[in-house]
């Protein structure tokens, strides 16, 4: 409860005679108080960036301290900046790319994928983003944006690209028959030379076993060989 006194005079106003207090009930704004206290502890502590850009103005308006961080900012820079300052030039300018999500977002009211980004160093990194169109009671239309660092994932993946390229041509190239096989002789990989042998196209091979390439004599000792082979290691 909230309480306020007040003091009762006589007449003549010379000596108080009493007090008169009221009561006001708070528990529900105090509830509120308690609600709108751990969703911004939430906030702060999370460990995706979040942020929100108010649509009237394409600016920022909120930004928690792990966006901050991610791009290089200190607390409350970003405030009234435009968002197409973090959008990196591709093989359009950073105002394009963000256009283009805007118009995305005002058609379908989400939004969501990769983002090549720029730090306020001017370093680059890749972001996972989803965005939706939220109406707040003081900002009123903004889009508010979660954003995951996947610069790592990026570079594992063109890792593995450049691997995979590399093992085919390798494979490729390679003046033998090669084949990659589960332990009951499905054909996983093959490459030019051994799809020749069984006069088929490669991928009319892959996925199939091989007693359907040949007897079943030739297959079940295949089989036999890959068990002794499984069992040596």
């Amino acid at each position: 409860f909230l309480s306020n006194r007040s003091p009762v005079w006589n007449d003549d106003h010379t000596q108080v005679t009493g007090y008169m207090l009221a009561l006001k009930d708070i528990t529900a704004y105090k509830v509120a108080q308690s609600e709108l206290d751990f969703h911004s502890a939430v906030l702060r502590n999370v460990a995706e960036g979040i942020h929100a850009i108010n649509v009237e103005t394409g600016k920022f308006v909120y930004a928690n301290p792990t966006f901050e961080k991610m791009f290089g900012y200190d607390s409350d820079e970003l405030i009234g900046q435009p968002i197409s300052i973090l959008n990196a030039p591709t093989d359009q300018p950073p105002e394009k790319t963000a256009q283009n999500i805007i118009d995305h977002l005002n058609r379908d009211g989400f939004w969501e994928g990769e983002v090549k980004n720029i730090r306020k160093d001017g370093s680059l990194f890749w972001t996972y983003a989803k965005v939706v169109l939220f109406n707040h009671v003081i900002y009123g239309d903004i889009w508010l944006t979660v954003q995951q660092d996947i610069s790592e994932q990026k570079t594992a993946n063109e890792a593995l690209r450049l691997s995979e390229q590399r093992f085919q041509l390798f494979m490729k190239h390679l003046p033998a028959s090669v084949t990659i096989q589960s332990m009951d002789a499905q054909l996983i990989y093959c490459n030019d030379d051994y799809a020749k042998t069984l006069k088929h196209p490669v991928d009319d091979i892959i996925g199939k076993y091989f007693n359907e390439f040949t007897d079943e004599h030739n297959y079940q000792r295949l089989i036999e060989q890959n068990r002794k082979v499984a069992e040596s290691h």
